[in-house]
């Protein structure tokens, strides 16, 4: 062997390629899943109870939403039209300075 060279190491025989891929392919997908507690079916009374709650709960939401832009709806129109107001007042100086 001679001073300059270096002696080769031999491959050693780790998994590589396929095998990574294969790895990442069940940490990804397959034990998350494992972890997943199946979900049972609601039966048809359990249902209609649901949907009869939300139709209720939905109406009562409605009302305070409803009320809340009663409440809310003069001093929402009084903004705009400010807004719109001093817009437009500005255009107009706008145009006088040209």
């Amino acid at each position: 062997m001679s001073a300059n060279s270096k002696p080769k190491i031999q491959n050693s025989k780790l998994p590589s390629g396929p095998f990574f891929f294969f790895l990442f392919w069940i940490s990804c997908f397959i034990l998350p899943m494992s972890c997943v507690e199946e979900t049972e079916r609601l039966t048809r009374a359990e249902r209609k109870v649901v949907d009869t709650l939300v139709v209720k709960e939905t109406k009562i939401l409605r009302l305070v939403s409803d009320s809340l832009c009663d409440l809310n709806f003069e001093a929402s129109v009084t903004q705009v039209v400010d807004s719109i107001y001093e817009k437009r007042l500005k255009e107009m100086k706008k145009i006088l300075e040209q």
